[in-house]
């Protein structure tokens, strides 16, 4: 099949940023030492439902599209598709028939060459009801293949060798994907980890066990897994040239970020998160931090020659979800009035220590549709707090400090789920809202089940909430929270509004552009003007890596990529001995 310019076509040449560290100043061979909280057993692709997991996966094996990992020229962005395990593909011109391309020097690491008919399996058996988690059930839902519906219900009822129609191989190196409509969403969700292509011959041979025993086609493989360390080496055979650069990777089991942290500091890890209580250091360590202070200015950071720090927003929206059952927050203006009650950067500064910055809105830092010229909407502002307050109903009817709502005493029941810095969190923002003049009750629950029920259930006038999206498409975070047809699953608050609905229904079958994104921008500027959250802020991962450690990026999406990782000369031989501080 001919990739001319009729269709949308995607080149590797194109989309994938150069890396070159030059030879003299990399350390080939050596060993990579980070830490996980919890041992993994099961490499599965269909397990990578969490951070941990999709790492260790994305190393495992290699997906047919992946994000940007470098933004080289402005107007990139980290939430850009390009290809990976495919060479190129095209899309026809009404969005509905997709051809890929897969790279002619992509092999397993069991020494097989990938092929088409590997796309095709990986796919059929991820759309099989029967496989596929209850975490991913909505997946296929956004995937309207042809013959979806067929495909599974012959899945169900134990068909003989299924055919899912709609995936053809055009040959060897060629498939082609075709929807009944056209799926805006596809490329981001082929980019999943979930997605990433497995041989069918070694599923046959280990059934539901071969989990434990992955064969993939990315950077490393497994050579050892037990419940103290996972150890992946090189995968020689790796289709992109000259990586990685580092021969094994030793995930260590550390439950606790203290220990860790000592660990590292140790000399027995060549990086780290840097826990809570250890920011400060920041400030006061010019040996391995000479831009000090700044590095709290940049939402991101990542320049090794004045820093060893690195750092990057996680995915993630942290807010105060506000019932939308309590009489007194059915005014739009009461709502704005908690927004301007609660001192954002004090939480930053002093509760967080610079661990998260601002929310501008409902979207994180680098998405698609966020509104870059918005500032953050609701700054702290105690009076204008109160005088919305005022304005909305609520009066200090007894003037003891106190409010009422229509002369009755009124106490917020305000709630969160267990975490130590959760609890700090909402310790501080209580007191911002008794400043305003709330007595507030804080709730704290020891089960998520629970804290869910007093939520949906309206118990909680106030609760503490982040939302992560699957990938970075302004859909999984608009939708999921604010369409009406959600609310008691994710749409936790309760939030309706037909407008708002009939946006994202529209918006959610144009095609990914320009276009898009301004109506996304356009729907979040409404929720924001509504102001359904308390819009805290996004959390921020701090990474501290050895003084010779290069190339270690942080991703919003994909979390830490290692592939390009190299150790600059000199160093000791030993790296696993390195010196410790």
């Amino acid at each position: 099949m001919k990739f001319t310019s009729v269709f949308l076509t995607v080149s590797l040449a194109l989309a994938i940023p150069q890396y070159s560290f030059g030879v003299e100043n990399k350390k080939e061979n050596s060993t990579y030492r980070l830490a996980i909280s919890k041992p993994i057993e099961n490499f599965d692709p269909i397990n990578s439902d969490n951070p941990t997991n999709a790492n260790i996966i994305r190393n495992l094996y290699s997906t047919l599209v992946t994000y940007r990992t470098q933004k080289d020229h402005i107007g990139q962005n980290y939430g850009d598709i390009v290809p990976y395990l495919a060479e190129e593909w095209n899309v026809t011109s009404n969005r509905k028939i997709y051809n890929f391309k897969i790279k002619d020097n992509a092999y397993f690491s069991n020494g097989r060459k990938c092929n088409a008919f590997d796309i095709k399996h990986t796919i059929e058996r991820l759309a099989n009801p029967k496989v596929l988690p209850a975490s991913y059930e909505w997946l296929f839902k956004d995937l309207p293949i042809r013959g979806l519906q067929k495909y599974q219900r012959d899945c169900r009822n134990n068909v003989k060798e299924p055919d899912l129609s709609g995936i053809k191989v055009l040959d060897e190196n060629l498939v082609q994907i075709e929807f009944d409509r056209p799926s805006p969403l596809f490329l981001k969700e082929l980019a999943m980890p979930i997605f990433s292509i497995i041989p069918k011959e070694e599923v046959d041979k280990w059934g539901s066990e071969y989990g434990y025993h992955p064969v993939g086609t990315g950077a490393y493989s497994l050579e050892k897994s037990t419940p103290e360390q996972i150890i992946l080496t090189k995968n020689t055979g790796y289709f992109e040239k000259g990586l990685p650069h580092i021969n094994t990777l030793v995930y260590k089991v550390i439950p606790k970020a203290e220990d860790e942290y000592s660990i590292f500091q140790k000399g027995r890890l060549e990086q780290t998160e840097i826990p809570d209580g250890q920011i400060d250091q920041l400030f006061q360590k010019e040996n391995w931090n000479k831009y000090s202070i700044n590095v709290f200015d940049n939402p991101s950071f990542n320049d090794r020659k004045v820093s060893d720090v690195i750092k990057e927003p996680k995915m993630v929206s942290t807010f105060l979800g506000i019932s939308t059952k309590n009489v007194m927050f059915k005014s739009q203006k009461a709502r704005q009035a908690l927004n301007y009650a609660v001192n954002k950067q004090m939480l930053i500064t002093s509760t967080l220590k610079y661990k998260a910055i601002e929310s501008n809105g409902i979207l994180p830092e680098d998405f698609p549709g966020v509104n870059w010229s918005r500032k953050a909407p609701y700054p702290y502002d105690l009076v204008k707090a109160k005088k919305f307050l005022y304005e909305s109903g609520f009066t200090d009817y007894n003037n003891d400090g106190v409010l009422e709502y229509k002369k009755k005493p009124v106490t917020l029941n305000f709630w969160y789920y267990d975490d130590p810095e959760t609890e700090k969190v909402c310790q501080a923002v209580s007191e911002n809202l008794q400043a305003a003049g709330f007595k507030v009750n804080l709730n704290k629950s020891k089960k998520w089940k629970t804290f869910l029920q007093k939520v949906i259930s309206g118990q909680a006038d106030l609760y503490h909430f982040s939302w992560k999206a699957k990938y970075d498409d302004p859909d999984k975070f608009l939708t999921p929270l604010f369409d009406s047809k959600y609310i008691g699953s994710s749409n936790i608050s309760g939030f309706k509004d037909k407008n708002i609905d009939n946006m994202l229904s529209k918006a959610r079958k144009i095609p990914e552009d320009e276009f898009r994104n301004r109506i996304y921008k356009n729907i979040e500027n409404t929720i924001v003007e509504k102001a359904p959250w308390v819009f805290l802020y996004q959390p921020v991962k701090y990474v501290r890596v050895r003084p010779y450690v290069y190339g270690m990026q942080l991703h919003p999406v994909m979390e830490d990529i290692i592939k390009y990782t190299y150790f600059k000369t000199p160093e000791p031989d030993n790296i696993p001995l390195s010196k410790p501080e």
